[in-house]
């Protein structure tokens, strides 16, 4: 069946809580991953210290970001001199796309698209 992502069909959905007797799970939007990351530049700005991003410049989908949380930090690898180490932003853009931004070393990535 296809995936409908009407906001009724959300809306009519039922979510499990803690209390309930059923093996359900809570699912978030689905993040379609762009394979491989495609490459963007970003505007960030200074917010308590924090370089956040506050525009795509180009990329399929440029525009101001109007809401942007994160930074969440991976790493991997801290044995090694050459270990990797990644910011992932979760963002909305005006057209309302919501989008995950990555920051490797100091190039930007769009991950993927959220729903």
């Amino acid at each position: 069946e296809p995936f409908d992502r009407s906001m009724e069909a959300a809306a009519n959905t039922t979510h499990p809580t803690a209390s309930d007797s059923t093996n359900g799970v809570l699912l978030g939007l689905p993040l379609r991953r762009c394979r491989p990351p495609l490459m963007v530049d970003v505007d960030t700005e200074r917010n308590e210290g924090v370089a956040t991003p506050v525009r795509l410049l180009n990329g399929p989908y440029p525009g101001v970001i109007t809401a942007a949380r994160g930074p969440w930090k991976t790493s991997g690898g801290w044995w090694d001199p050459g270990a990797w180490i990644r910011e992932e932003w979760d963002v909305e853009l005006d057209q309302g796309l919501l989008c995950q931004l990555v920051r490797i070393d100091q190039a930007w990535y769009l991950e993927g698209l959220y729903g």
